[in-house]
């Protein structure tokens, strides 16, 4: 469909560029509205309060994230649970930090665990537990360990090469 890498690339930007704004113009609108049913202090007392409540959320699943990380460097055991939760976590609490009521309800239901498992899926992101993550290992092939030896000085064998490799320069 298109000549280049860079045009698709260009397109997609695009479109991104055109959904933030669309976005950005309904959060508005919604904010707008909301001051003219609610009065102007229940805007800003919602978006000051979900900003808040959106540092809270990164805080913590920040921390979980890092603190699960950390153990499985320390174990070399492949992470227990669902491991997009973390990610999720962290995600709710920047649309929570953002200002509107359209992110923030992005941000709760990404929150709410049955819902976060229908977004993963949606997504293509991974959840299971480490029986999904050791058959997905197993089903590369056998381990090989092997030792390199490096030879400095004379070539051990002859080169009689008809097809020129890459792998020898």
């Amino acid at each position: 469909m298109f000549d280049t890498p860079a045009a698709d690339f260009e397109v997609i930007m695009k479109r991104v560029v055109a959904v933030l704004l669309l976005f950005g113009l309904i959060e508005l609108a919604l904010l707008v509205k909301a001051g003219e049913v609610f009065g102007t202090w229940f805007p800003i007392v919602a978006v000051v309060l979900s900003m808040a409540a959106g540092g809270q959320v990164i805080r913590h699943y920040g921390f979980q994230t890092v603190n699960r990380l950390r153990d499985v460097l320390r174990t070399g055991a492949a992470p227990a649970g669902p491991r997009p939760a973390g990610i999720a976590g962290v995600l709710a609490g920047i649309l929570l930090i953002l200002p509107g009521f359209l992110s923030d309800l992005a941000a709760v239901v990404l929150l709410i665990p049955m819902t976060r498992r229908i977004v993963a899926s949606a997504l293509g992101w991974r959840i299971g537990s480490t029986r999904v993550s050791a058959r997905r290992q197993t089903s590369r092939g056998p381990v090989i360990e092997a030792e390199a030896v490096e030879i400095h000085g004379e070539m051990v064998a002859k080169q009689h090469i008809c097809q020129p490799s890459p792998w020898r320069r």
